[in-house]
């Protein structure tokens, strides 16, 4: 074997050793730049650590942040209506139709007002109301009133009696001017049989 020869051999072998060794440390290197507790390669927080990344992200662990509401308790049971509360309800139901119903008109709807609220008063108080039915006379001027009931309430109870104030607003259009009241109504119910009629009632004065 020439001097050549064995040069050459020599060198191969000495480049093929550090070859060997640069792909060891560089492949070493890589593991230890992964931190533990991470996945893919990617880096994360150790465990046990408060740090919040994408992987353990917990809106209720920022500062100041609202903890959750506990859930509803499941088939809450809902609280049926009285026998009174039922009839208050009706007492009060019947007097806001007639409220709403009586004192809302214009001057050539021929009564038709009155006419709507027949079946909700007693007999007493259909008579003096439908007294106005047989001698109407036209009216000098046009006019539209608007009533609406806001507030409905008990003012007094009994067995077969009752008062319900209603509180109003009353819209009112005459010769193209319109003006804007609240009314205080005071209504009185009387049962007859199983139904709550209206057998009066009273504007409040302003």
């Amino acid at each position: 074997m020439s001097l050549r020869t064995r040069l050459f051999i020599i060198i191969s072998i000495v480049v093929l050793f550090v070859l060997g060794v640069s792909v060891f440390l560089v492949v070493s290197s890589k593991k230890k730049a992964v931190a533990p507790g991470t996945t893919d390669g990617q880096p994360g927080a150790p465990a046990g650590s408060d740090v919040i990344d994408n992987s353990n992200f917990d809106q209720s662990r920022l500062p100041g942040a609202t903890p959750p509401a506990a859930p509803a308790p499941a088939n809450l049971p809902i609280k049926p209506s009285t026998a009174l509360e039922v009839e208050q309800n009706a007492a009060k139901q019947i007097a806001k139709i007639f409220v709403e119903r009586y004192n809302t008109f214009s001057t050539d709807n021929n009564l038709q007002n009155i006419r709507e609220v027949e079946e909700l008063v007693t007999p007493t108080l259909w008579k003096k109301l439908s007294a106005r039915l047989g001698s109407t006379t036209p009216a000098p001027f046009y006019m539209v009133i608007t009533t609406q009931a806001f507030s409905t309430s008990i003012a007094d109870w009994q067995d077969a009696t009752a008062q319900v104030t209603i509180q109003t607003n009353k819209t009112t259009q005459k010769n193209g001017a319109i003006t804007t009241a609240r009314e205080t109504i005071t209504v009185t119910m009387t049962k007859l049989g199983n139904s709550w009629l209206v057998d009066s009632y009273s504007v409040a004065k302003p």
